[in-house]
């Protein structure tokens, strides 16, 4: 029954990537602008959104937040739609599309022969970038992943998403089979999902509140003493975006337990007050507290 299930689940994704196939991006947009006014009007998690966005900005007024939770509606609807039409775009719309500000920066560790990590957050079109990275990056390009229940649908998205060169690597993965393949390539983790286990995670202020994050980036780095950078994307405009790079550490293994999590997190935490509207307010970051024992790096 369950994969009766799933496989419904499954054509009907298909149909809809299909009609989006010959969706034009004025349309995609029109289409994006109704999505994001029924979000406001449906109140669309509107609960958590509002209560995240009041925690993390304490010292703006209800007016200022409600633009910004507008504005995150349309960035979100944009996505969403963005991200079903890249299922079917070309390797050249993706290099017009995708850009990378400082590519001077990938290249240098490339030219040295070095492996890094790239750790970014849930901050403009992170599915476009999974698979445009092969084009901005100098580095073979490995992509962590969480597999999808719907077996179907996450086979047809894993083949999408590596049909540039994209390396698709599953989080069920142990380090020790993940670091069998990391060379010659870099890494990308979007790192700022909640850790289904907090006991593991590693706690750091991060938007006024103490917050858990995956370890998986310091793990990964001081193994091999691999370079961690920061990368971020931006929107040019509807359709487009530019990746900036930013290093964090060249040798993880000289600093102290939690310090790369909290340099992560700290810069994305400086993007996310630049443009805050980008992040992805409807998630359910700070569901618990910490223990009383708990370090907060």
């Amino acid at each position: 029954m369950e994969n009766y299930i799933q496989m419904i689940e499954y054509l009907f994704f298909r149909l809809i990537i299909e009609v989006f196939r010959f969706v034009p991006f004025f349309l995609l947009y029109l289409m994006a602008d109704i999505t994001a006014l029924l979000m406001k009007i449906l109140g669309y998690r509107r609960k958590v959104i509002e209560q995240n966005l009041k925690n993390s900005f304490p010292e703006k007024s209800e007016k200022e937040l409600t633009k910004i939770k507008n504005k995150f509606y349309l960035n979100l609807a944009d996505i969403l739609l963005e991200s079903i039409k890249g299922y079917t775009l070309s390797k050249k719309q993706f290099e017009k599309r995708y850009t990378v500000e400082n590519p001077e920066v990938d290249i240098k560790y490339y030219n040295e022969g070095k492996n890094v990590i790239y750790a970014g957050g849930h901050f403009g079109n992170w599915e476009w970038g999974t698979q445009a990275s092969p084009f901005v990056l100098k580095h073979k390009v490995v992509i962590l992943y969480k597999p999808l229940k719907n077996k179907y649908i996450d086979r047809f998205i894993k083949k999408k998403r590596e049909r540039f060169g994209v390396k698709m690597v599953s989080i069920n993965i142990t380090a020790r089979s993940f670091v069998n393949q990391l060379e010659p390539f870099c890494v990308i983790m979007l790192a700022d999902q909640n850790p289904s286990n907090r006991k593991k995670a590693i706690w750091v202020n991060f938007l006024n509140r103490p917050t858990p994050v995956l370890q998986g980036v310091e793990v990964y780095a001081k193994l091999k003493n691999t370079p961690v950078l920061f990368f971020n994307t931006y929107r040019v405009k509807r359709g487009y975006y530019k990746i900036k790079l930013f290093p964090l550490t060249d040798r993880p293994r000289e600093l102290p337990k939690g310090q790369i999590t909290k340099l992560f997190m700290q810069r994305l935490e400086a993007e996310i007050k630049k443009y805050p509207y980008m992040w992805l307010w409807s998630h359910k970051r700070w569901k618990y507290p910490p223990d009383k024992d708990t370090i907060i790096y």
